[in-house]
C-alpha cells in the first residue's frame, strides 16, 4: 500500500520554534565592515551558496568599482524564523559576507548592531504560506526566484543508487524500527532541524509529521554539516552504504567528490529519477520537465510601493540578477550566469511549474525561455544556434533569447 503525504499546512504548524545555536566568537560589527552599498538579508540557507558564489565573483572582478553591491546575509535561524525576523524589521546575531582571497574564500562574519540590524530583504526556498505565520502582509512583495532541488544523498562510495518515498517515510518516520536496509542501524542517517527549509520541504514531501521524525542525535543545523557528517561516518564500504541525508541540489552538486545524489521515486512513480539526465550531468533536465518531484521555486521578499516595486532600488536590482533582467552595478560579472553555475535553475529554463511549495506540477512556458543558454552555461556547449538579434534566427527557432535562437519570445520581452 502506498503511503500518501500529509498536508503541508499541518506540517508547517511545527515550524515556529527557533533553533538554539552555539555561541559564536565575537566579530566586527557589520556597520564597520568597509565595503560599499551593503544590502542586508535574512532567511534560509538554500540560497547561501548562490549568494556566496556571486559575491566572490564580484569581489574578484579586477574592474569592480565602489558602485557594486555588497550582500550581507543571515541564515542561522533557518527559513521561516529568518523570514519572520525580516517582517519584524530587524535581527540579532551574526551575518555572512564574502571578500576576495581571505582564508580560501571562506565565509566572513560580522555582528548585527545592538538591538538588531535592520533588514532589506528575505529569502526562503518556500513560499510564505509554508511557514507558521502563513501570510505575506500588506506592504511586502513576493518575487519568485530560481528553482532549487532537494536531494537525498549518500556517501560517494555507497553501493546504493536510488530510494523511494515509501523508504524515506519508514527511515525518517520510524527510525531503526522501519527496517529499511541498509539504513537499519541509523547512526549514519542525518537530518535537518524542523524549521529549516530543507526539513520542512523534505518531511512535507514524504508525508512525515515533523515531530515524529527520528534520528534526533544526528540533527544538523546546516547543509554542510550533513555532508560533513556523512563523509566522517563512512570509514569503509559497509558504513558508506549506511549513510543518508538530504541537502539542496546546489550543495550536493558542489560536493560530488564526497557524496552522491540518489535517484528518487515519488509516490505513484514507477521508477527512480535523477535531477539530471545522468548521475554525472548538470543539465537538471528531469527537474525542468517536472519528472523529478523534489523541487520548488525560491522566493525573495522586500517592502514594496503601491505598484509592487521594491522600495529600495538596489534591492530591486539585486532580485533581477537571478532572472537575467538586470546587470549587477559596479562590476563586469554576469551575476545571472554565476547563479546558474551555483546550481540554480532560473524560471526561464523551466518547462514545468508547481502550485505553491509542494503542490501539483503542470506545464509552463516562460515569456523568454532560456533553455539553450542554461545548457550552454552548465555544459559549456549548446546544440542551439548562437545569435545577437532575431534576424540571425529563423525556422522553428525565430527568437534570439540570451544569445541563442529559441522557439519564441512573448511580446514585451527584450530581444537578445
Amino acid at each position: 500500500m502506498l503511503l500518501k503525504p500529509v498536508s503541508t499546512m499541518a506540517f508547517a504548524l511545527a515550524l515556529g520554534t527557533a533553533v538554539l545555536l552555539p555561541a559564536r566568537a565575537h566579530a566586527i560589527p557589520c556597520d564597520d565592515v568597509a565595503l560599499p552599498n551593503k544590502v542586508y538579508g535574512s532567511g534560509g540557507s538554500a540560497v547561501t551558496g548562490t549568494l556566496k558564489r556571486v559575491s566572490l565573483a564580484i569581489a574578484k572582478d579586477p574592474n569592480k568599482t565602489d558602485e557594486r553591491t555588497t550582500i550581507v546575509y543571515h541564515d542561522d535561524l533557518g527559513a521561516c524564523p529568518g523570514y519572520q525576523a525580516f517582517l519584524d524589521g530587524k535581527i540579532t546575531g551574526q551575518f555572512r559576507y564574502w571578500i576576495e582571497g581571505v582564508d580560501g574564500d571562506t565565509d566572513q562574519r560580522c555582528d548585527a548592531r545592538p538591538g538588531g540590524q535592520p533588514l532589506d530583504f528575505a529569502h526562503m526556498g518556500n513560499d510564505a504560506t509554508f511557514c507558521p505565520q502563513g501570510t505575506l502582509p500588506d506592504g511586502f512583495g513576493d518575487f519568485t526566484g530560481a528553482v532549487q532541488t532537494m536531494n537525498a544523498i549518500t556517501h560517494v562510495s555507497s553501493n546504493e543508487l536510488s530510494i523511494s518515498a515509501e523508504a524515506l517515510y519508514l527511515i525518517y518516520g520510524f527510525g531503526p524500527e522501519g527496517q529499511v536496509s541498509p539504513w537499519t542501524d541509523g547512526t549514519g542517517v542525518f537530518r535537518r532541524q524542523f524549521d529549516s527549509f530543507a526539513g520542512a520541504f523534505f518531511y512535507g514531501a514524504v508525508g512525515i509529521p515533523p515531530l515524529s521524525a527520528k534520528w534526533e542525535v544526528n540533527e544538523k543545523i546546516t547543509q554542510g554539516a550533513v555532508i560533513t557528517g556523512i563523509t566522517a561516518y563512512a570509514a569503509n564500504e559497509v558504513l558508506a552504504s549506511q549513510t543518508l541525508g538530504y541537502v539542496s541540489g546546489s550543495a550536493a552538486d558542489a560536493k560530488r567528490d564526497v557524496v552522491k545524489t540518489l535517484a528518487y521515486q515519488h509516490y505513484d512513480q514507477e521508477c527512480g529519477v535523477y535531477p539530471d539526465s545522468t548521475p554525472t550531468a548538470f543539465d537538471k533536465i528531469n527537474v525542468r520537465l517536472g519528472k523529478y518531484f523534489l523541487w520548488t521555486a525560491g522566493h525573495f521578499y522586500a517592502p514594496v510601493d503601491e505598484d509592487g516595486v521594491p522600495l529600495d532600488e538596489r534591492v530591486a536590482n539585486l532580485f533581477g540578477w537571478f532572472t537575467g533582467k538586470t546587470q549587477a552595478p559596479g562590476t563586469e560579472v554576469n551575476a545571472f550566469e554565476e547563479s546558474i553555475r551555483a546550481g540554480d535553475i532560473p524560471q526561464c529554463a523551466m518547462q514545468a511549474t508547481r502550485e505553491g511549495t509542494l503542490g501539483a506540477i503542470s506545464s509552463y512556458a516562460d515569456p523568454k525561455p532560456c533553455s539553450c543558454y542554461f545548457e550552454y552555461v552548465v555544459d559549456g556547449a549548446s546544440a542551439c544556434t548562437t545569435c545577437n538579434t532575431d534576424a540571425e534566427c529563423g525556422g522553428d527557432t525565430p527568437a534570439c533569447n540570451f544569445g541563442f535562437c529559441e522557439a519564441y519570445r512573448a511580446e514585451g520581452e527584450v530581444e537578445g
